[in-house]
């Protein structure tokens, strides 16, 4: 046993119980079960654990449900809760796509005289070459097998390194994150302007709009979390830009996430913006959610549309 502050550490030796055993833990808690097939299905292949953010908010206390709760509400909660990833992952995915192929038209097609492999002399391009280059290698080196890489190596000897295009054709999210924050300020712009956002909004957009992504994309939870990223408005030459938006914004939360995302593809798609009709059918489907725990104002739908026609 050790101390941490003044919260008192110990050993973990908690077993591994079975199914059964999980569901008399839970009966004990006054959870009401009233198919058992399903709460078996549930605990066989989504797992205790995975259900239990869900589960704890319809606890009244760490070992006890409140009143009439029931297992299909939890197991509700998360079917919704799977539904939102579903629904925003393609958006993302289209995003991602979007950046990289602007990132393209837009820098390395008409700044053709850039070299493609990226050497130092063409360092004024990169506000960091070293980490533009490591990043670059590091790609390359991770996809050596993919087809549009290894048939680069094995059919020309120089540049050291592939087109950008084939580059990002293979690069994650993240890479495509790091890269375009590599870049000097003029050519962030160039891309940013295709947005119709200023640049520094875009880059910390982009970058936060990652820990959405890489949650959606591995099965983690969108309802009721708070993100790490901090989005910014706040930029002292552009605060009117979003001034009408700052009595709710949260930069932490799942709406405000979700506003960065409908105003970036907005702005250079507007069919995008069904994701708002989308999310508005998944919160009628599932009307008993408390939308509070994304921090949905409750006139989101309105405050949507207002950031919308700005």
């Amino acid at each position: 046993m050790t101390n941490r502050g003044n919260n008192v550490r110990v050993e973990c030796n908690k077993p591994i119980i079975s199914v059964e055993k999980q569901k008399e833990l839970l009966v004990s808690r006054w959870l009401i079960i009233n198919d058992s097939d399903q709460i078996d299905w549930y605990l066989k292949n989504v797992w205790y654990y995975r259900l239990s953010i869900y589960r704890k908010a319809l606890e009244e206390s760490d070992d006890q449900f409140r009143e009439w709760t029931t297992f299909s509400q939890i197991s509700q909660l998360y079917e919704f809760d799977k539904k939102l990833r579903l629904l925003v992952l393609p958006y993302l995915e289209m995003l991602e796509n979007a950046i990289k192929t602007i990132m393209i038209r837009q820098i390395w097609e008409e700044l053709w005289w850039v070299n493609w492999s990226f050497r130092h002399q063409n360092s004024l391009c990169y506000r960091d070459p070293v980490k533009w280059i490591s990043t670059i290698s590091w790609i390359c080196n991770k996809n050596k097998d993919h087809i549009c890489i290894k048939h680069y190596y094995d059919t020309y000897k120089k540049p050291i390194h592939p087109p950008i295009r084939m580059i990002l054709q293979v690069a994650s999210y993240w890479e495509t994150s790091r890269l375009l924050s590599t870049l000097e300020v003029k050519y962030q712009k160039l891309v940013a302007r295709e947005f119709w956002i200023p640049h520094f909004y875009f880059r910390n957009w982009v970058y936060c709009l990652l820990q959405l992504r890489n949650k959606a994309a591995h099965y983690d939870r969108l309802w009721n979390r708070k993100f790490t990223g901090i989005l910014r408005i706040d930029h002292r030459d552009y605060v009117v830009l979003f001034q009408h938006i700052q009595e709710w914004f949260r930069e932490q939360s799942l709406f405000s996430y979700l506003l960065v995302l409908i105003i970036l593809w907005g702005n250079i798609e507007s069919s995008f913006s069904n994701l708002e009709q989308r999310i508005w059918n998944l919160l009628t489907e599932y009307h008993w959610v408390d939308i509070s725990k994304m921090w949905f104002p409750e006139n989101w739908q309105q405050v949507l549309q207002e950031v919308l026609a700005v």
